[in-house]
């Protein structure tokens, strides 16, 4: 319900430049991401869909290619790279 939400809302946010460099995939990305990880059966691939939603979550932060979009996702990053981090050493 959120993802119809959300893509019914981006017909009129989305600018043409944006849906051509992959809003579309990118979000579509990030939906497959969820879905895997609310499916999956062990613990590693949940690691991985996480993976997969960080790195289409991270497409979308970055897809207007403006500064403080530039800005914002470095600190996405690094905030992303200590959570990934307390999660593999939690799952050790």
């Amino acid at each position: 319900i959120v993802a119809v939400a959300v893509i019914v809302y981006s017909r009129f946010d989305v600018t043409e430049d944006e849906k051509r460099v992959g809003f579309h995939a990118l979000s579509h990305a990030l939906l497959v991401g969820v879905c895997g990880a609310f499916l999956t059966g062990d613990i590693f691939n949940l690691y991985v869909w996480f993976e997969v939603m960080l790195i289409a979550s991270f497409g979308l932060l970055v897809i207007g290619g403006r500064r403080d979009q530039i800005d914002a996702a470095v600190k996405y990053v690094g905030l992303n790279l200590v959570a990934t981090l307390a999660f593999l050493t939690g799952v050790g």
